[in-house]
């Protein structure tokens, strides 16, 4: 694979999954975080696998219908501090077998100081991304 597709690649892997003006906007992290999270009146344990300032990608057999809401905790990678939000289901991957299943989750209200914690832990991580942002 020559050098210009490998960049590309990268950068795809490195980018929010939404609609095209967020996909340039926010960059996503490669993670494997244990979240906790509920909705229709059942509570899930599943991981995320990406994490961006915008929204998460949940890994789950069972993901939830597109603009369902959904309440989350997880800890912050090297940190203790424990973040509880709430997103909604923007997109949902059930069929396609070259990626994960699970669903992509939009932050629409989570408090100031999570805000605040999750933004530093990734500004700590931007020096991993193999790709010029």
């Amino acid at each position: 694979m020559d050098d210009d597709k490998i960049i590309a690649h990268k950068r795809e892997i490195s980018e929010y999954k939404g609609d095209e003006e967020q996909r340039r906007q926010h960059i996503r992290f490669p993670v494997c975080i244990s979240v906790k999270y509920s909705g229709n009146s059942f509570d899930y344990c599943d991981y995320i696998l990406n994490i961006s300032s915008n929204g998460v990608f949940i890994m789950t057999d069972k993901p939830m219908q597109i603009g369902e809401h959904i309440k989350m905790q997880f800890n912050i990678p090297h940190n203790k501090v424990l973040v509880e939000l709430t997103g909604r289901v923007v997109w949902v991957n059930k069929q396609n077998n070259k990626h994960p299943r699970g669903m992509g989750i939009e932050f629409i209200d989570y408090p100031e100081y999570s805000k605040k914690m999750l933004e530093e832990y990734l500004s700590s991580q931007r020096h991993l991304l193999d790709v010029e942002i």
